[in-house]
C-alpha cells in the first residue's frame, strides 16, 4: 500500500530536503560561551564558516585556511574594532548585538584550494545578508566607496592621535622647553628608557633634578599597561647606559626596549646568560 503526495506534501518534502542539505559539519548555538572549544576544535582547519545572528537569521559566509585563527581574530574585540575593519557588516553586527546573539557554524571542511568555489557554492545557494560582496575572494580586489575611505581614513587619523603621548621636557636650570612628539623620542634625547620617563612623570619629579617633565599620557592606561594580573615581573641590565631597569611584564620591556616580545621570552626560557645583540640582559623577578 503507498499514497501519492498530495501538492503540498510534495512542496514540504522538498522544502526539508533542501534544509537537510546544508546541515552544519559542527554548530556553537552561543558563539560566546562555546568560544573557546570553538577555536580549540578548528584549529588549523580549512574550511568554510556560516555567522548567524539568532534573532534575525541574518548571516554571514566566509571562509579561512585556518578557520581558528580566524575566530581568535573574531573573538579580539580590538581586532574587529579596528578602524580598517570596524566597517564591514559582520563585524558592526557583532559589536552591535554580542557574540551570545549568534551561532557559528562550520559549513564544510575542505582543502585550501576548493576554499573559493565551496564558499562561492553556499554564498549562492544561502544568500546570507551580511555580505556585502556576493563573490567569494572579491575583497582581493574590492576598492571601497570615496565616502568609506574618508571614514576609514578619518578614523585612523582619531586613532594615531588618541595613542600618541607627547613629552614636554623643561630644562629647570636654563629654563628652555622642548616638545617631542612621543615617549621614544623623549627618552632617546635624555639618554633613558620610555618606561623611566613613564615613573617619573606620573611621580610628578624631575628626572635627573633639572629635567621636568609633563605629558598628557592617560594614568588608567599606564596602569592597565604596567599591572597586568597574568605578567611576570624581569629586570634588564643595559649594558651600553650602565642602567638596571625593573618591568612588570615581558611586554611591557618588549616595547619599550623595541625588542620582540617572543625573544625576550626565549632568552629567558634558555635561562641565557650572554648579553641579547651584545647590549642587553634578562632576568626574572621572582
Amino acid at each position: 500500500m503507498y499514497s501519492l503526495l498530495n501538492r503540498n506534501d510534495f512542496f514540504d518534502l522538498f522544502e526539508n530536503l533542501d534544509c537537510l542539505a546544508f546541515i552544519p559539519v559542527v554548530s556553537y548555538n552561543d558563539a560566546f560561551s562555546n568560544k573557546k572549544l570553538a577555536i580549540t576544535d578548528n584549529k588549523g582547519k580549512s574550511g568554510i564558516y556560516r555567522w548567524t545572528h539568532l534573532e534575525s537569521k541574518k548571516s554571514y559566509i566566509g571562509s579561512s585556511v585556518n578557520l581558528g585563527l580566524r575566530l581568535r581574530n573574531y573573538f579580539n574585540l580590538s581586532f574587529i574594532s579596528h578602524p580598517t575593519r570596524n566597517m564591514m557588516v559582520i563585524n558592526k553586527a557583532l559589536l552591535k548585538y554580542g557574540y551570545s546573539k549568534f551561532k557559528f557554524e562550520i559549513l564544510e571542511y575542505c582543502g585550501p584550494k576548493e576554499l573559493a568555489i565551496r564558499e562561492q557554492y553556499y554564498m549562492d545557494q544561502l544568500c546570507p545578508e551580511y555580505n556585502v560582496l556576493k563573490t567569494a575572494y572579491s575583497s582581493l580586489g574590492y576598492k571601497h566607496s570615496e565616502n568609506t575611505l574618508v571614514k576609514i581614513h578619518s578614523n585612523l587619523e582619531k586613532l594615531n592621535l588618541s595613542k600618541s603621548v607627547k613629552v614636554v621636557v623643561t630644562n629647570l636650570e636654563t629654563n628652555v622647553s622642548t616638545e617631542y612628539i612621543s615617549l621614544r623620542e623623549a627618552a632617546k634625547s635624555l639618554n633613558t628608557n620610555k618606561t623611566t620617563l613613564k615613573e617619573y612623570i606620573f611621580k610628578n619629579i624631575p628626572y635627573k633634578g633639572i629635567y621636568k617633565l609633563e605629558s598628557n599620557l592617560s594614568v588608567s592606561n599606564y596602569s592597565n599597561y604596567l599591572n597586568h594580573p597574568a605578567s611576570k615581573k624581569i629586570e634588564v641590565v643595559d649594558l651600553e647606559l650602565n642602567t638596571v631597569t625593573n618591568y612588570t611584564s615581558i611586554r611591557a620591556a618588549a616595547r619599550d626596549l623595541d625588542i620582540g616580545f617572543a625573544s625576550i621570552g626565549t632568552y629567558l626560557k634558555r635561562n641565557q646568560k650572554s648579553p641579547y645583540k651584545g647590549r642587553y640582559i634578562f632576568k626574572n623577578v621572582l
